[in-house]
């Protein structure tokens, strides 16, 4: 790779689990929108509808961030 290229993409990893009490279920999302910043975001969320919301925001994110962008 050359100085003028980027290494563009990100990554996004769930985990999810269940806890006694109520419904127990939780996730925790591990998200990097540019792999070449490295920059970790961690949320945690106890919904599957708002585990989607999480991963179509950062889908959106990465897709701001495509070719035509840098």
């Amino acid at each position: 790779m050359t100085s003028a290229e980027r290494d563009q993409g990100g990554a996004l990893v769930v985990r999810a689990w269940f806890e006694a009490g109520d419904d127990g279920f939780r996730a925790r999302i591990t998200s990097v929108v540019d792999i070449e910043s490295g920059r970790r975001e961690i949320v945690v969320k106890t919904s599957a509808d708002a585990v989607l919301d999480v991963v179509r925001e950062w889908l959106a994110r990465v897709l701001a961030q495509g070719p035509g962008s840098v």
